[in-house]
């Protein structure tokens, strides 16, 4: 007996060895409940091998409990958006590897990243965007039966070569069902250059060191993808016989697993109830360091291509800090014009709600030269583009604006929306000051030029 707990959506299995993790009490009801044996031995009454123990439900019914609870697909895109830099920078590395060995001839690193960029910028990159094309990439697998990219190519079985077809290697052991979710993710990032950036970031937070660090957060928001990727009337089961041996334990199961939830939750609040009361001293010397790493990047980035992007994800960092600014959109294209980051401003200072901007619009120029009136020009076009939403915007050039920029911002001042410029000086004080990052932004934006 291999003394593991199964939990299937439809055609996708979550496998969890000796255990049940306690996310799973948010997706059934107490009635959901399923119980079978096989009829005693004689003799023996009280022994009943249990046939069916677990919970059983239909996707519909699981989406509305968690429905119920605020686990929403826009809800999870909030906690997701605390990882997707991060998750980021490691399709960035996947994507070299595999691009690296797939390209012909010996490309160079300069060749690579150029192809990984052109891979990134194929797909938005907002994080509920990223759910929903992750959504969608799973139910087209399911819906086509693996008929799709990146499953089509047999998988090489080792050292021996010999080729498998990439269903059956997913569907090992004769499985019916469609994969295996750690089977079917190691595949997808072993074929990263097949496969959208906004499927592939995802997929990358469900990995054993997300779910070790994070196992209740990250098991329960891809269990919303994959209930969201499946057809309503999809069976969800709980099998558990195989880790729960009496009918009584199968029937406490549900409330065992909520109040031990609970209690974890007790525990976490009362250990680091003082970590949380330095929450923003906390924030702001992780957002110092991230400049920092940021500043770094920018002095080995190779082309002026990457020393872009580097400045576009330092500044991405530093508004990903804080809770009140969230990054909704980077390198946001209307068709006529790109804004590298569009940030919401839910800051309850006064001076932020004074400013009467709902999103702020981030530029970033990493330039030898420095930054002259016509950039500054085709700024302010994109900020009275979308005015009243945005009145505030932040043009960033490490190499500094020339006097005809100064000059014009003076002139832009007497508009209804406002410009601040950031140079490399700014962000060095960011870097080794002691000031937060909500302190730092105000001080940007009141610095007359």
């Amino acid at each position: 007996m291999s003394d593991n707990s199964y939990l299937t959506i439809g055609d996708l299995v979550f496998t969890w060895r000796y255990q049940i993790p306690t996310f799973v009490t948010f997706l059934f009801k107490d009635e959901d409940i399923q119980i079978g044996h096989e009829d005693p031995l004689p003799g023996f009454p009280d022994e009943l091998t249990l046939t069916e123990a677990g919970f059983r439900t239909t996707v519909a019914a699981a989406k509305e409990v968690l429905d119920g609870y605020g686990y929403t697909v826009e809800f999870f895109a909030d906690i997701y958006a605390s990882f997707y830099d991060e998750l980021n920078h490691r399709v960035r590395d996947v994507l070299s590897d595999e691009i690296g060995q797939h390209a012909d001839g010996a490309p160079s690193h300069e060749q690579i990243d150029a192809l990984v960029r052109q891979h990134m910028a194929a797909s938005s990159d907002a994080p509920l965007d990223d759910l929903a094309a992750f959504t969608a990439f799973l139910r087209e697998a399911i819906e086509t039966d693996l008929q799709m990219e990146p499953f089509l190519a047999d998988v090489s079985m080792g050292q021996s070569g010999k080729q498998m077809p990439a269903r059956e290697y997913l569907r090992h052991g004769g499985r019916a069902d469609l994969a295996d979710f750690e089977s079917l993710q190691m595949l997808v990032i072993d074929r990263a250059d097949r496969v959208p950036a906004n499927v592939l970031r995802p997929l990358m937070l469900f990995d054993e060191g997300y779910v070790f660090v994070y196992p209740e957060v990250i098991s329960l928001l891809y269990t919303r993808l994959v209930l969201d990727a499946t057809h309503d009337d999809a069976e969800v089961e709980l099998d558990v016989r195989q880790v729960v041996e009496t009918e009584a334990a199968v029937r406490a199961l549900h409330v065992d697993l909520a109040y031990e939830l609970l209690q974890k939750v007790d525990v976490y609040q009362r250990v680091f109830r003082a970590l949380s009361e330095r929450e923003e001293d906390v924030q702001d010397r992780y957002a110092r360091n991230q400049v920092r790493n940021g500043l770094s990047d920018l002095a080995t980035a190779g082309d002026p291509q990457a020393k872009g992007e580097a400045l576009e994800q330092l500044m991405a960092a530093v508004f990903s800090i804080k809770p009140q600014l969230q990054v909704v959109h980077r390198t946001y294209s209307t068709g006529d014009e790109e804004i590298d980051l569009i940030v919401k401003n839910n800051v309850s200072r006064p001076f932020w709600q004074g400013l009467a901007s709902p999103l702020l619009f981030v530029e970033c120029k990493n330039w030898v030269a420095p930054v002259g009136a016509p950039e500054l020009r085709n700024f302010e076009v994109k900020l009275q583009n979308h005015t009243p939403m945005t009145r505030v915007g932040i043009l960033v050039a490490p190499g500094g604006f020339t006097s005809e920029a100064l000059n014009a911002i003076k002139r832009a001042s007497r508009d209804p929306y406002l410009i601040a410029l950031v140079t490399r000086e700014h962000l060095d004080q960011l870097a080794q000051g002691a000031t937060s990052v909500l302190d730092w932004l105000e001080q940007v934006l009141c610095t007359p030029m």
